[in-house]
């Protein structure tokens, strides 16, 4: 979930506040609830007629997570992973091997 210094000094004001996070930065036992799909409901967006998602709330006990899922998101996502892994084994096939596209030195330094 967020990040402990950016989430405390929000709560520590009362400051109503969303943040975001990402699935595979979360603890083992909020990941297994928030892949768990029977709980979900679905919402119609009506602004995209080929997405229907779906939405589920938890509750922690210290906050309440809105998790979500876009199935027009979802197809996006896939396929810049296929052209990722396309890119990949086309290097490879070059001769070039994947972590030449990784800098040697880290950025900003």
């Amino acid at each position: 979930m967020p990040a402990k210094e950016n989430e405390a000094p929000l709560k520590e004001r009362g400051t109503p506040y969303i943040l975001g996070a990402r699935l595979k930065s979360t603890a083992a036992k909020l990941k297994k609830m928030i892949l768990d799909k029977r709980c979900y409901r679905a919402w119609d967006r009506k602004e995209h007629s080929d997405s229907i998602g779906s939405y589920r709330t938890i509750d922690d006990g210290e906050r309440r997570i809105v998790v979500t899922h876009s199935p027009r998101r979802a197809r996006k996502d896939r396929h810049e992973r296929e052209n990722a892994l396309e890119k990949l084994r086309m290097r490879i096939a070059k001769g070039e091997g994947p972590t030449s596209s990784v800098p040697a030195e880290p950025r900003g330094s």
